[in-house]
């Protein structure tokens, strides 16, 4: 199910039950002792063992109102994430426990939600933890905690309710993050290979009134500028960019989700890159002024290899909920250097899937081998300029 506001507004029309607990105030974590911390692992633990036919939740920042509908107290102050808890829980029981953490806004107020999937049981601590005993199975019994007794504890992992949802089911697909829509396993692309002029043929770039190099201490005009934006022109005419997208249709948290794509391309015909060439500067900083690369804070990279004919695309995503979608922002540039159709056989893999989901997209390239000179590939630039520009001021008035 996707975890959201909406979901939240409905919740709180519901009693605290084996599948729902209101908390009022944030759970004690940072700075706090371990019996404040226990209290945190303990409700995650008790409905993790619960006896319940849909998923959990704790919702912080609730008041229970009996009888009524629960009463929305906001979280003055949110410490917790979810790493930080999954880290916390996952090392102290005896193997891991599905759930997630996540922060929403509703009417104004922050409302931290902990899910809990139907999951495996039981699940219980190695070692003595705070006000926690060892290899104690606590379980969650209407809107109170309780220990599971021998044959309660026996009877966990055979009932016929775990027998289906025990793993996340996954699908991928190429599309727009910004729309939300999905290409449907069917891509088209349209691409221009442009022929440029030998670099020789391309002339110097001035700055209007000025020489090439001028008496500015600080910059100089780049006389390579010309040279530099005809490349790219051409690189970024020939691929066009996708986000990734995988969507878990199950009923279990994915864990550490990542795609692999591979096709065939003995030619030598099909283009991939994880990112379009930057764009060329027409002034550099001078030469009292060394340039320094400013290292920029990057999530893990797509990886793109080619090991013979086979082109090997690897696409880290991380977590996706129950019910839930997860878009890659970074986007995957596809083209080719002539028109082709060829496949992408996608493999799906995650942490808790015991073995990988396969899919597939077809890409279908339409190329134009098109000659230009540079007064071309300066209106091809403009144009894109003035495309992305427009782009901008739709945005902001969205």
């Amino acid at each position: 199910m996707r975890i959201d506001a909406s979901l939240v507004e409905r919740l709180l029309f519901e009693p605290e039950s084996n599948e729902l607990d209101f908390k009022r105030e944030q759970y004690q974590f940072i700075g706090a002792d371990d019996n404040k911390k226990s209290e945190l692992l303990k409700d995650i633990l008790a409905f993790a063992n619960s006896w319940r036919r849909s998923d959990a939740f704790i919702l912080i920042g609730v008041e229970e109102v009996k009888g009524g509908k629960g009463r929305l107290t906001g979280l003055s102050r949110d410490d917790l994430d979810d790493a930080t808890i999954q880290q916390f829980v996952n090392s102290k029981t005896q193997r891991p426990v599905s759930f997630s953490y996540r922060l929403l806004e509703l009417d104004q107020r922050l409302v931290g939600v902990i899910h809990i999937p139907i999951q495996s049981r039981p699940l219980y601590l190695m070692k003595d933890f705070g006000r926690l005993k060892s290899r104690v199975v606590y379980v969650r019994r209407g809107s109170a905690t309780d220990q599971a007794d021998p044959d309660e504890v026996s009877r966990m992992g055979s009932d016929a309710i775990l027998a289906t949802g025990a793993e996340p089911r996954l699908s991928v697909d190429l599309g727009d993050a910004r729309s939300g829509t999905l290409a449907g396993g069917v891509v088209s692309i349209v691409v221009l290979n442009l022929e440029i002029p030998e670099e020789g043929e391309i002339p110097d770039y001035k700055e209007a009134g000025k020489a090439a190099i001028t008496l500015d201490y600080l910059t100089h005009a780049n006389r390579n500028f010309y040279r530099e934006l005809a490349k790219y022109v051409r690189e970024t005419e020939q691929v066009r960019g996708f986000n990734v997208a995988v969507e878990n249709s199950g009923d279990v948290v994915a864990n550490g989700v990542r795609v692999i794509f591979e096709t065939e391309d003995s030619a030598g015909r099909v283009i991939f890159k994880r990112r379009k060439p930057a764009y060329p500067e027409a002034k550099q900083l001078g030469y009292l002024l060394p340039q320094v690369a400013i290292p920029h804070a990057r999530g893990p990279e797509i990886e793109i290899e080619r090991a013979g004919a086979i082109w090997r695309i690897e696409i880290p995503i991380g977590k996706i909920q129950a019910k839930d979608r997860v878009w890659r922002r970074s986007r995957l540039y596809i083209g080719a250097r002539e028109s082709i159709d060829f496949t992408l056989h996608a493999r799906v893999f995650a942490d808790n899937l015991s073995s990988p989901m396969v899919g597939e997209v077809k890409v279908d390239v339409s190329s134009t081998t098109q000659r230009v000179d540079l007064a071309t590939v300066l209106a091809i630039d403009e144009k894109r300029r003035i495309a992305m520009y427009q782009q901008r001021l739709d945005d902001t008035y969205e």
